[in-house]
């Protein structure tokens, strides 16, 4: 698939998921404060939690998105894996911290593991910030991806308008 093409998919399906309010938000920070800016913002607005069930991670907001900075990364670093395997771990882990968390009594060696599946899930969760940090250490690389970014969110932001003009 095209760049361009991929661009045009991406916009379409953050129409889908994103309302027009949520998209101009994006796009605003994107513009005026950066990738890492719009990073931030999005994991504060957006919905999304842990969850046990790996679908409803990727249905979250916030995973979309994220989905969609891992397709254009493609053309840009090709460092992000945000795919069905990841979100698979992520829920594995959410599943165990959940059944540990749910005994009523824990041995010191059961508190230790609960710890350690906290610690992981959030080291693995933490690879995607740090993917938004080490784009900002190749400038060009860093640029290209606003770029693209800001070419999907115009054009989510015109399929969003537009779906909401035939309402």
């Amino acid at each position: 698939m095209s760049l361009e093409s991929e661009i045009y998919k991406l916009s379409f399906e953050l129409s889908e998921i994103l309302d027009g309010k949520e998209i101009n938000k994006l796009l605003g920070i994107l513009s005026s404060d950066g990738v890492y800016a719009m990073w931030v913002y999005a994991m504060d607005k957006l919905d999304w939690n842990f969850s046990e069930n790996k679908e409803d991670m990727k249905n979250m907001k916030l995973f979309k998105l994220l989905y969609s900075i891992s397709e254009l990364d493609k053309y840009v670093s090709k460092k992000i894996r945000f795919d069905d395997k990841f979100c698979e771990e992520l829920a594995k882990l959410t599943q165990e911290i959940n059944y540990l968390k749910k005994k009523k009594r824990r041995d010191k060696i059961e508190e230790e593991k609960l710890k350690n599946k906290i610690e992981e899930r959030n080291q693995k969760f933490q690879k995607l910030n740090q993917y938004f940090k080490d784009l900002a250490q190749d400038l060009n690389k860093l640029l290209f991806m606003k770029e693209l970014l800001e070419k999907v969110f115009i054009y989510a932001l015109y399929h969003a308008h537009a779906k909401e003009k035939s309402k």
